[in-house]
């Protein structure tokens, strides 16, 4: 995950931030759709070198935006689409696809 850390994500606060780690979970950000499939890109290779894999079934992609159609996210791992979901939890709080994790 060193790697990734160099990649270009998303900035807050001035600081570049591509990923969120908290024991065995990932999660993978930037703010748009070819810098996480760049981003995932590396994960696999660095993962493959190490003899790991992406669990593809519970590996999804979520684009969070204000906009009232939100738009697709068509990220790959080895050429598998990725499941889009509208909501997911993280560390027990519930973020949905506007942003808000009120829910």
């Amino acid at each position: 995950m060193r790697v990734v850390k160099e990649l270009d994500g998303v900035r807050i606060g001035g600081v570049n931030i591509t990923s969120i780690l908290y024991a065995d979970d990932t999660t993978l950000i930037a703010d748009l759709e070819a810098k996480i499939q760049n981003v995932l890109n590396v994960v696999v290779v660095e993962s493959e070198h190490k003899g790991l894999s992406i669990n593809r079934q519970k590996s999804i992609c979520m684009v969070i935006s204000k906009l009232s159609v939100t738009p697709s996210c068509n990220i790959t791992v080895n050429g598998d689409k990725l499941k889009q979901v509208c909501q997911f939890i993280h560390l027990g709080t519930l973020i949905s696809q506007d942003g808000r994790y009120d829910k």
